[in-house]
């Protein structure tokens, strides 16, 4: 039970009303405000609500997850964003729709060692979720999902959730266990849990569909008219003041997190924090974008000639490169002065390989990963300086 630590996020994307007639349920009677009461149950899953004193109460669907040979007994709950999940009619999805969490009923010392991440339902791979155990500033991938994430993980009959080790660094982690989860009953709970929550907020989920906006964007010299989800609450999170009040870099009126999804549509937010765009100041538009720190409108802070693109390589190319680099770390495989090639996890989950285009395809080829030919091809010469990312299922090359 995370909602109350969750509630106030929550009631900023909840566009909330005046709660109608509803009928709560005696359990709710034995609490007061700001308290948890159990508002029904589906198999192993239930579904949790915390009582609002205004009579709109948040709830969410919950189960226990037992880990006893590691000391752990873990909370894993998805909370519905009381909005209808069906995916919308977008060319960029960024506004998330739930919020996954993984998290400790303990405040225990060694709970603090440990991560946790969803990686696979029903033996697909799944990249929406990987925080601590205690909390969720640091999270990797998550914890909000978007309607894609939250389909798949609804439309699963068992989940795979990953308990991690964690080190000095958010970089330093080593996989302890997988544990298999049932998800018989996560879609009936969530469903009540949303219903519910939408009920006692005097919302029609039948109507409280995704808002869609438009924007246009300027990119390698051609204008695109775009749509985009949009919340209100979300895209104030998502621009800093300086975007708010000078608007976006370029000739479009696209919001920098915007044009960033639509050029990196696999990632989530987390996942592309390590991504800036590149502002080209004679076209006056976004050229691209690559690895680094953006300024307060999303621009790259020192940007640099090398751009970033999405290579043609399957999922597989992906997860091959992100277990050579999670095991090259720290050791002797993947130094520079062994294989010309360093090899470093980044905080958002991301492998990245970095030296010259002949000693990474080297390298690649030492993991079965001969997909990325490109690097030996005539646009890119074997002595150029490359980086390739892997990151949310997807490969890109910078160069």
């Amino acid at each position: 039970m995370r909602l109350l630590s969750l509630a106030p996020a929550l009631i900023a994307l909840m566009p909330l009303s005046a709660a109608a007639e509803v009928a709560f349920p005696p359990a709710r009677d034995a609490v007061g405000a700001g308290e948890p009461y159990l508002l029904d149950r589906f198999n192993s899953w239930e579904a949790w609500c915390l009582r609002d004193k205004a009579g709109a109460d948040l709830c969410e669907s919950s189960r226990e997850l037992s880990v006893l040979e590691h000391g752990l007994v873990l909370d894993f709950t998805v909370t519905p964003y009381a909005m209808q999940p069906g995916r919308s009619n977008a060319d960029v999805d960024v506004v998330p729709v739930a919020y996954a969490s993984i998290a400790s009923f303990s405040n225990a010392p060694h709970y603090k060692t440990y991560s946790a991440a969803i990686t696979a339902v029903d033996g697909a791979d799944f990249d929406g979720y990987w925080c601590p155990l205690t909390e969720t500033k640091s999270c990797l991938r998550g914890p909000e999902l978007i309607q894609d994430d939250l389909a798949a993980l609804l439309a699963g009959t068992q989940a795979t959730v990953t308990i991690y080790t964690r080190g000095s660094s958010p970089e330093d982690f080593t996989i302890v266990t997988e544990v298999p989860v049932d998800l018989a009953g996560l879609r009936a709970a969530f469903d009540r849990a949303n219903g519910f929550s939408a009920e006692t907020a005097g919302l029609d989920l039948k109507t409280q569909v995704m808002p869609l906006q438009m924007c246009d964007l300027w990119l390698d010299g051609r204008q695109r008219r775009i749509s985009y989800t949009w919340d209100e609450a979300f895209d104030k999170e998502s621009r800093t003041v300086s975007e708010k009040v000078l608007g976006p870099r370029g000739e479009g009126s696209c919001p920098s997190y915007v044009t960033l999804a639509f050029m990196t549509p696999e990632l989530t937010q987390a996942q592309r924090s390590m991504f800036c765009l590149v502002y080209d100041k004679e076209s006056r538009q976004i050229a691209g974008f690559q690895q680094g720190t953006r300024d307060a409108r999303g621009i790259c802070k020192a940007p640099a000639r090398s751009l970033c693109e999405r290579v043609n390589a399957g999922k597989q190319a992906a997860l091959a490169i992100t277990g050579f680099a999670a095991g090259a770390v720290g050791s002797a495989v993947g130094t520079t002065a062994v294989t010309g090639t360093t090899v470093v996890m980044h905080s958002s989950g991301a492998a990245i390989l970095t030296g010259s285009a002949g000693y990474v395809a080297g390298t690649l080829g030492t993991i079965g990963t001969a997909t990325l030919g490109v690097l030996t091809g005539p646009a890119v010469g074997t002595a150029t300086a490359i980086a390739v990312i892997a990151v949310g299922g997807a490969v890109y090359l910078c160069s």
